[in-house]
């Protein structure tokens, strides 16, 4: 089998790619691919609170006049956030749940 580098190719090439593959093979390069996504879109803010914002609006709300964001950012976008952002890290959240 011959690998290719996925980190370069854009999202016409990775579907392309993606077919070619197993199943398995296939949902890793997906999550991989997906985690890279959403990694490049967190580089782009300076504040958790306005990437959520604008990344997926039902997980933020503004409540008594200070942003929340929901319970279900708080694993994997923070951990990335952080991964991102060493000198912005996340302490502390103000969360709201559904």
């Amino acid at each position: 089998m011959t690998w290719t580098q996925v980190d370069h190719l854009n999202q016409t090439e990775f579907m392309e790619y993606i077919e070619t593959l197993s199943e398995d093979d296939k949902q890793k390069e997906i999550k991989k691919y997906s985690k890279r996504l959403l990694k490049n879109e967190m580089k782009k803010y300076i504040s958790f609170y306005n990437f959520i914002k604008n990344y997926s609006p039902r997980d933020f709300k503004i409540i008594k006049g200070s942003p929340h964001v929901s319970q279900r950012v708080l694993y994997k976008h923070v951990k990335y956030w952080n991964e991102i952002h060493p000198n912005n890290s996340i302490k502390k959240l103000q969360i709201f749940f559904y």
